[in-house]
């Protein structure tokens, strides 16, 4: 169970011109835990 948390802005690590010149990418979590909810909060 893949659970969408959100999307990179497109800037790389070493970005000094604040400029989205990377793809923006989508960022998944892949739970290890059942109680993973519980842990969390």
């Amino acid at each position: 169970m893949w659970i969408p948390v959100g999307q990179t802005r497109g800037r790389g690590k070493l970005d000094v011109n604040h400029e989205h010149t990377l793809p923006v990418k989508d960022i998944w979590l892949y739970p290890l835990e059942k109680s993973f909810r519980q842990q969390l909060a």
